[in-house]
């Protein structure tokens, strides 16, 4: 059975963003997998249950990952995707049975896809091997302490409306008229800033027969994009939405991130 999945953390590579999201893979590895499965890393960032592969300069994480496939290990999770070989190792490793992990930097997770296939690797095969690609954010969230609670007026209401989409808005079954937001407004306990901690959003972007076809035919990220929503994906834009109105965050932090 083939699988591989790309998780995409876009943005700049800061050592934060790095960090985040190395974890963020090793936590749904650990959630995924029991003890005693073994998993094999090729990454720069160290996290406990892994069996490790440290490479010297004249060893490439393509080269790398060839010669531990001869361990048959159960998955196999590569740092980062930044080359033709170690992107095309990674999917000869999924055609072969194995589970394969991976980060990517793009802007969504449609915009993986055609990340990895402007690499030159194989479209017949990569769409073969392909699962599925998580995009993530990090948003400021207000602070519990002293967030307000305020009626959004008309023109804010409209933007919302269509950041989050005309034709999907009403599965949030949100009623306008008794609508309230929170914003940010400052406490000694988060400096003033009217925010504390940090809160992901995500879009989850799901292989299937029609992807597929897509991703042979070499698609653009636009009309994987389209395809992902109406099978059911939720952007970015809409995650951080969805949060908003729980009180997490607000419309402000969610545009920093989200708009592309």
């Amino acid at each position: 059975m083939t699988r591989m999945l790309a998780i995409a953390a876009g943005g700049a590579l800061g050592a934060v963003l790095r960090y985040w999201t190395s974890t963020a893979v090793h936590a749904r590895l650990g959630m995924a997998f029991p003890y005693g499965t073994l998993l094999v890393n090729v990454l720069g960032s160290l996290l406990m249950g892994f069996l490790y592969i440290w490479l010297l300069e004249r060893v490439t994480e393509g080269t790398a990952l060839r010669a531990f496939l001869r361990a048959d290990p159960d998955v196999i999770m590569i740092g980062e995707m930044r080359d033709k070989e170690t992107a095309e190792a990674g999917v000869e490793a999924s055609l072969t049975g194995h589970l394969v992990f991976s980060t990517l930097h793009t802007n969504s997770a449609a915009e993986t896809v055609t990340r990895l296939l402007d690499l030159g690797i194989d479209p017949v095969s990569f769409s073969d091997a392909f699962l599925g690609v998580m995009a993530q954010r990090l948003v400021r969230t207000l602070c519990d302490k002293c967030k307000q609670p305020y009626t959004p007026d008309e023109e804010e209401l409209t933007l919302i409306r269509r950041y989050y989409g005309e034709e999907q808005f009403s599965e949030l079954k949100v009623n306008p008229a008794k609508l309230t937001l929170q914003k940010a407004v400052g406490c000694p306990e988060c400096n003033n800033t009217g925010y504390r901690g940090r809160t992901g959003i995500h879009e989850l972007l799901v292989s299937s027969h029609a992807m597929k076809d897509l991703i042979y035919h070499k698609a653009t990220a636009g009309e994987i994009q389209k395809l992902s929503i109406t099978e059911g994906m939720r952007t970015l834009m809409q995650d951080g939405i969805a949060k908003m109105l729980k009180g997490q965050t607000d419309l402000a932090q969610i545009r920093k991130v989200a708009i592309t």
